[in-house]
């Protein structure tokens, strides 16, 4: 007797075990990460790391890492101006928000200014998505 399949089709009279099954998935998934470590491996050539690791991803990792510091950089300036502009309308002392002005040419925009490059710079290292 042929086993029904939810969309109404038949499976041929074949039933695998629920625990066969998720350890073929697994299998699979193994032989898959594999593959595609054997792939990234063949592809870094002449410009590669110790690891094995291409030029790209190097360069991308490093990238990564910068935007993420000048990130943390970033929201401390915006904790410094959101306090300067409390001190100045709550406390009615200006000294916070003047330090912030003055220094903002000098600190704050080459760091928007790092984040903003660096953010569209890492989007040309990441590795693109398969469709399925």
């Amino acid at each position: 007797m042929k086993n029904k399949m939810p969309d109404g089709m038949t499976d041929g009279g074949i039933s695998r075990p629920l625990n066969d099954s998720l350890d073929q998935l697994l299998e699979d998934a193994a032989l898959m990460k594999v593959a595609e470590d054997e792939d990234d491996e063949s592809k870094g050539g002449f410009f590669s790391d110790s690891d094995g690791t291409g030029i790209r991803s190097v360069v991308g990792n490093a990238l990564s890492t910068i935007v993420t510091v000048d990130f943390f950089i970033v929201i401390g300036f915006l904790v410094w101006f959101i306090a300067g502009i409390f001190c100045s309308s709550i406390l009615k002392d200006d000294t916070v928000q003047i330090l912030f002005n003055n220094q903002f040419e000098t600190l704050v925009q080459p760091s928007l200014g790092l984040l903003m490059v660096a953010a569209v710079g890492g989007s040309f290292f990441n590795k693109e998505e398969q469709d399925m």
